[in-house]
């Protein structure tokens, strides 16, 4: 079945065959189901909700699209994925996309400020150990919204609060581990997050969903659904404004946090140093019914946003603030076994009071994929085309990333019990001028109803950023004119790369009770990094230059994720765990030519990190949730601003949900329960507790 089918029918139809619409029908059926069992004299086996890789008689009642781009039973995905869809997003009273990924297994989520975070599948943050802020952000990991790609071209990385979409327009988020490039293209070199949003159904509906909160948290979303003729529409809206856990700064001078008078900086750069998200968004989409021959999804969002994050490496704070206003569409159409799709975002963002981190974009995506179906064999080929531009002066002018991929993806079933699956990419840039090929070579094997093995061999590359193809800046110290310091990119630096080995298994031992195991190892080469050479005056003024280049340094990475799940009648449990090493040949001790070079295990990673996530419910209509998550001690460098020690730490959140009616629910939250006030990310903001309160109300034919 084609991605668009799976895509409608998953937010269109309930993801088990055994839950009803009704919780009292639900729990009968379940009473039911019990006393049967007893009948047969064999032990208890509890249908609940699903989680990651399905619940169930075959853990395999939710559907994935991303794994293989049709849909398929999770149990049997080729790769490490995960799932959280939006009842579980509920029921542990989440308040963001980035906040619900501490519920899977294998992603790093560290917080900034109030509703602002830095996601990493399974890290690698900080390598090379040294390098600029940069290095924090997550450059190495995909991000979708419905197959359309967002990503933030210019210096690499995603900028999250800049995604349209409310935590109550998720119908689901697919996670996978690992290099997917031979799928879904650049940048999916240690995985995928995809966001898979809600679509109309055939009935009329509104809902209506407030929370407020401390730290002046006010988050507002409006959602409602019309059948025209043939069409379906939805419309939503929503805001999320929060203000920060302090007022004081970090000064990278003093070394302390400090009131924001007390730092060398323009007033301007700072509006509001209180404020750390202002959000509005609006998404319309149209579809029709996606069994017919002719299938289309249509949409279009807008967000306008400003935040405090971590962007640039300023030498007097961390935190900046950031605008943002992008506009983008998306188009997707299936007819029969050929699949069409084509986007464009277009925008402007800066950071404030730095007039060169001001820039125009514009980036166009489009994909066409037919499928062939024999009696063993499927066999989908593509193409591709990204033209991404950005316009500003830091990078001289607008500049223009161009990309044609082409893909083939074959799956082939030699047996019942067995599959391979061989998928292949060529992406041809324009800068650098160069081919780059990826690959992915996945075997799974049944070796019981309820085991499955599966090994993956898989190659990714990352993108071109604008920042290191093209900046060519001069820039001359105002407090002093004779010195001046030259950024310098190279159009046709190398492209990181990464080739990552697995194992994996996934068993269940009865009905209620599976768990799942990956062992994994990356290697990362290419990298990059902008090295200072010596001083020289050219007659007039003192010039220090920093020029991109290749650095021998590579990065191995070895690890293991395990996550198990357990069920009863009214309550659920996941508990996830990884723990990993990353080790780095030819570190450099700075960035200063000619580099020294040394070799070294890297700590910006943490060595164990995982939670668990407990919903129970004791009565009719009533539910809690309660989940933690846990970093162990792990540092970041970063020159010539320090160093940062992050001692071990356990957040913990805790949500109690009623439903009143079939019209209303509600629900409290407690956030970041902790036995550390400290932050989380380089000299950010101390996380703090967050109270929450809320009420979600519904109106339908």
């Amino acid at each position: 079945m084609n991605n668009d089918i799976a895509l409608q029918q998953a937010t269109s139809h309930p993801p088990t065959q055994y839950k009803a619409n009704s919780p009292s029908a639900r729990h009968i059926a379940r009473w039911l189901l019990s006393g049967l069992v007893i009948l047969l004299g064999t032990p208890y086996k509890a249908l609940s909700d699903p989680l990651f890789y399905g619940i169930s008689e075959d853990i395999s009642d939710i559907p994935t699209v991303s794994s293989s781009k049709r849909e398929e039973d999770l149990f049997k995905s080729p790769l490490s994925t995960s799932v959280v869809t939006a009842e579980q997003i509920k029921q542990a009273g989440i308040l963001s996309v980035p906040e619900a990924l501490k519920l899977v297994p294998g992603v790093i989520v560290r917080e900034q400020t109030n509703g602002q975070f830095e996601v990493h599948i399974r890290g690698l943050e900080n390598v090379p150990t040294g390098g600029g802020t940069d290095t924090l952000s997550n450059r190495l990991s995909l991000v979708m919204i419905d197959n359309r790609t967002v990503y933030n071209y210019f210096d690499g990385g995603l900028f999250w609060e800049t995604l349209p979409v409310g935590i109550d327009d998720i119908s689901r988020i697919e996670i996978i581990r690992g290099a997917a490039s031979a799928l879904y293209g650049p940048n999916a070199v240690n995985g995928v997050i995809h966001i898979i949003t809600k679509r109309a159904q055939d009935k009329s509906a509104v809902s209506v969903n407030l929370t407020t909160g401390s730290h002046d948290t006010q988050i507002a979303h409006i959602a409602a659904e019309q059948p025209i003729g043939d069409a379906r529409i939805r419309i939503s809206g929503f805001v999320n404004q929060r203000d920060r856990y302090q007022s004081t700064y970090y000064s990278y001078s003093q070394e302390e946090y400090v009131p924001l008078a007390l730092i060398p900086t323009t007033n301007s750069r700072f509006p509001d140093p209180d404020e750390a998200q202002d959000l509005h968004a609006v998404t319309v989409a149209v579809n029709n019914d996606p069994l017919e021959l002719l299938a289309y999804d249509l949409s279009y969002s807008h967000q306008d946003s400003r935040v405090q994050k971590v962007h640039l490496g300023s030498r007097a704070t961390p935190l900046t603030f950031n605008d943002s206003t992008t506009d983008a569409i998306n188009a997707k159409v299936r007819y029969g076994d050929l699949e069409l799709r084509a986007s464009h975002e277009w925008g402007e963002q800066k950071t404030l009071d730095y007039t060169d981190f001001t820039y125009n974009l514009a980036v166009s995506q489009a994909s066409a994929e037919y499928q062939f179906r024999l009696p063993k064999w499927i066999i989908r080929p593509g193409i591709s085309y990204e033209n991404i531009a950005y316009e500003g002066s830091f990078i001289g002018g607008k500049q223009t990333i161009k990309d044609v991929g082409y893909l083939l993806r074959t799956e082939y079933f030699p047996a019942k019990d067995y599959r391979l699956i061989v998928a292949l990419r060529l992406d041809d840039y324009n800068v650098p001028d160069e081919k780059y090929f990826s690959y992915q070579v996945l075997g799974t094997y049944q070796l019981r109803h309820d085991t499955l093995l599966r090994a993956a061999l898989q190659t990714a590359n990352r993108s071109p950023f604008m920042l290191d193809s093209f900046v060519n800046l001069k820039y001359t110290l105002p407090s002093n004119p004779s010195i001046r310091l030259d950024y310098l990119g190279d159009e046709e630096a190398e492209l990181v790369t990464t080739t990552t080995y697995e194992l994996g298994l996934r068993h269940q031992f009865n009905f209620n009770n599976w768990i799942d195991l990956e062992l994994f190892r990356s290697e990362l080469n290419d990298f990059t990094e902008f090295v200072d050479h010596d001083t020289v005056f050219d007659g007039s003024q003192f010039v220090t230059t920093s020029q991109l280049e290749m650095l021998p340094t590579k990065a191995q990475q070895t690890g293991i994720t395990a996550s198990w799940n357990y069920e009863e009648l009214t309550w659920d449990m996941s508990l996830f765990m990884t723990t990993q090493k990353t080790h780095v040949d030819n570190q450099y001790v700075d960035s200063a030519a000619p580099l020294v070079l040394f070799n070294t295990d890297n700590k910006g990673t943490p060595d164990y990190y995982g939670g668990v996530n407990l919903n129970w419910h004791p009565v009719k209509r009533w539910s809690l949730n309660a989940n933690a998550y846990y970093m162990s001690s792990h540092r970041f460098i970063i020159r010539p601003q320090g160093t940062k020690n992050f001692a071990s730490a356990v957040y913990a959140n805790f949500t109690l949900s009623h439903t009143f009616n079939k019209a209303i629910n509600g629900f409290v939250s407690v956030k970041n329960l902790s036995n550390k006030n400290d932050s989380q990310y380089f000299y950010t903001d101390s996380i703090e507790p967050l109270y929450a309160i809320g009420v979600s109300l519904k109106w339908s034919e």
